[in-house]
């Protein structure tokens, strides 16, 4: 078959959602021709879609070296990175697109949320408002600024950041109210504010969508199974539901028995 339709064959199945057949198709336009970098960056982001993070960061890499000052090429292989909790990676390639895309709002919402990740508050919220400064209603920095200025005191900045990004996953649910991001999403913002109960029941909803899926990416922002687990059951148990925080937490423990939050939540009933 032809290589450009293949890779229109692939790009129409990604805008339908249907990325194992988006995937199945870049593959086949790249045994095609090695070489064609727009197939393995679309191939490299329709993995980390999927939730295959090794296979993105390795698709990403092929890209990358083959055409180093593609910024996107960059960005999409940090939030591979961050997917898989390597933070320094992450940074490095944030950085990296930054060098060839100086303002780059995706990179620089990237290296935020590296910060963010390695709880240096100051930081990611440093990076996040020069983000709002360009884009003021992107969720991704509305919602670090909101979670980093929690953590450093600056309650009011950060109710006003995170109830403006709680309109915009209001706007997306409206659209689509059966999806894990949207009601995963909310229950940040709800989490972040302290009002637990709210965050609860959206990590519920979250939860109850998600089926046997284990990874999620929405606005630029990734969470596994795992992290939305993990926040359910610290609500639970800081709601004083401590039979429900101890069942979560021996469920995180089965698939990842070396988890801490896991654990904490599973000695909940010994507290």
């Amino acid at each position: 078959m032809d290589r450009d339709l293949l890779f229109d064959e692939a790009i129409t199945a990604g805008m339908r959602g249907d990325t194992d057949k988006a995937i199945e198709s870049f593959r086949k336009v790249v045994a095609l021709d090695p070489d064609y970098v727009p197939a393995l960056y679309h191939l490299g982001k329709a993995y980390v879609k999927k939730g295959d993070f090794a296979a993105a960061i390795d698709t990403l890499t092929r890209a990358a070296a083959k055409r180093p000052d593609q910024s996107s090429i960059h960005v999409d292989l940090g939030q591979a990175y961050l997917c898989r909790d390597e933070l320094k990676k992450a940074q490095t390639s944030f950085t990296k697109a930054l060098a060839f895309e100086d303002g780059s709002v995706r990179a620089i919402t990237g290296i935020a949320q590296v910060h963010l990740k390695s709880a240096d508050w100051e930081r990611a919220a440093s990076h996040a408002k020069l983000v709002l400064l360009s884009s003021p209603m992107n969720f991704a920095a509305l919602y670090i600024v909101g979670a980093a200025s929690r953590e450093l005191g600056n309650v009011t900045e950060s109710r006003e950041a995170l109830q403006k990004a709680r309109d915009i996953v209001n706007q997306f649910l409206n659209l689509k109210p059966d999806q894990v991001e949207g009601h995963f999403l909310l229950g940040e913002t709800y989490y972040y504010e302290g009002t637990l109960d709210k965050a609860m029941e959206n990590y519920q909803l979250a939860e109850k969508h998600a089926g046997d899926t284990l990874n999620f990416v929405a606005f630029g922002l990734a969470f596994s199974l795992t992290d939305l687990q993990s926040k359910l059951g610290l609500c639970y148990k800081r709601l004083g539901l401590k039979d429900k925080a101890q069942e979560m937490g021996e469920r995180i423990l089965d698939r990842e028995p070396d988890n801490k939050v896991g654990r904490e939540l599973a000695q909940s009933e010994s507290e």
